[in-house]
C-alpha cells in the first residue's frame, strides 16, 4: 500500500526538519509514477553519492542564483529520459547513468503548473573530472551535510531531498514517490529589491508526499 506523509511522519533527517514541517498537509494518495508517463514538462537530475551531490548554480534565466539539480523544459517530441540526459550534457558535459525516482507537481497560484520527471544518477570520480561550466549553470560538489548550501536551493528541494539520500543511507531499496506542491503567489518585481527573480522568493502553502511501495 502507498504512503502519503506530512512533515511529522517523514523521518528525520537532521538540521532541514525544520524546514519542511510548516507546511504539511494531509490528503490521498497521489497516482503511482512512471518515467513513461505523459504530462511532464521538465525533468530534474541529481547527480550523488553517500557523502557529495552535485548542485547546479543557475546562472541565468529562471532560478538564476540559486542551487538545483540539471535539468529543464523538454522539446518536442522528448522523452524524459532523453531531455534530462541533454540537459545534463549541455549545462554540466556530463553523461550519468540515470534512475528514474519519481514526479513532482508543481502549481503556483495565479501562475504556472508544471510537472517535473526526476531522476538520480551517482557522482562519481570520473564525473566530477567531466563536468565544466556551462554559459547557463556553475555545477559544484557539496558535502551533503554541510548546510552552507542550504539556503540557497528551491523551496521543493527542501521537501523531498532526503528521499534522494535514503537508500544510501540504508539497506532498503529504491524509493519512488510523487510530491504536489501548491506555492502562494510569488511576489511582484516592484516588491522585492534590484534584480531579485519573483520565482527564487516563491512560498509553499501546502505539499503531500505519497511513497509508492514495490510492488
Amino acid at each position: 500500500m502507498d504512503s502519503v506523509y506530512g512533515a511529522a511522519s517523514l523521518p528525520s533527517w537532521g538540521w532541514y526538519d525544520s524546514e519542511r514541517e510548516r507546511y504539511a498537509q494531509p490528503s490521498r494518495p497521489s497516482a503511482r509514477s512512471s518515467e513513461g508517463d505523459g504530462g511532464y514538462t521538465h525533468t530534474l537530475v541529481f547527480l550523488l553519492n553517500s557523502r557529495q551531490v552535485l548542485l547546479g548554480l543557475k546562472r541565468r534565466g529562471f532560478g538564476a542564483g540559486l542551487y538545483n539539480g540539471l535539468g529543464g523544459k523538454l522539446c518536442a517530441g522528448e522523452t524524459a529520459r532523453q531531455c534530462a540526459m541533454r540537459e545534463c550534457l549541455e549545462e554540466a558535459t556530463v553523461t550519468p547513468a540515470l534512475t528514474f525516482t519519481g514526479r513532482i507537481n508543481i502549481t503556483v497560484q495565479q501562475g504556472e503548473s508544471i510537472s517535473i520527471a526526476l531522476f538520480k544518477a551517482p557522482l562519481t570520480a570520473s564525473t566530477i573530472r567531466e563536468m565544466k561550466q556551462s554559459q547557463e549553470v556553475d555545477p559544484r560538489i557539496f558535502a551533503i551535510k554541510d548546510q552552507g548550501w542550504w539556503e540557497q536551493t528551491r523551496p521543493e528541494l527542501r521537501i523531498y531531498f532526503q528521499i534522494l539520500l535514503h537508500p544510501l543511507d540504508s539497506q532498503s531499496e529504491e524509493t519512488l514517490f510523487t510530491l504536489d506542491i501548491e506555492f502562494n503567489k510569488e511576489p511582484t518585481k516592484d516588491q522585492l529589491p534590484p534584480n531579485e527573480r519573483p520565482e527564487n522568493h516563491r512560498t509553499p502553502k501546502q505539499w503531500s508526499l505519497t511513497l509508492h511501495n514495490s510492488a
